[in-house]
């Protein structure tokens, strides 16, 4: 088996050898069928299996935001590289009060 690790973005091969048949039709249910299935142990939801090309899809979506986040936050670095950075923090905070208690702020 391929366990593959979307917080570390790298591929892990663990092999593991599972012989028990319900197992087994659920994995053919997910791979034939294109179903996605929850499962949940202690009265909660623990893991998903989802189809690879799901994973694989929502892996590459989630890597893509990672990047646009720092493409971002490097733009606006260097935007306000000529700035105070003690005035950067006191309009984020008068931005953070705005939004929390719905006052205008300059």
């Amino acid at each position: 088996m391929v366990c593959y690790d979307a917080r570390a973005m790298h591929i892990s091969h663990q092999p593991i050898a599972i012989q028990d048949p319900t197992f087994n039709q659920l994995l053919k249910r997910v791979n034939e069928q294109d179903e996605s299935l929850v499962v949940e142990g202690e009265n909660n939801s623990k893991a998903a299996l989802v189809p690879l090309w799901l994973y694989k899809d929502l892996t590459r979506q989630r890597a893509e935001a990672k990047s646009d986040l720092f493409a971002l936050i490097d733009e606006l670095r260097k935007k306000n590289a000529h700035r105070d950075p003690e005035e950067i923090e006191r309009e984020i905070d008068a931005a953070v009060e705005a939004v929390r208690y719905g006052k205008p702020h300059s």
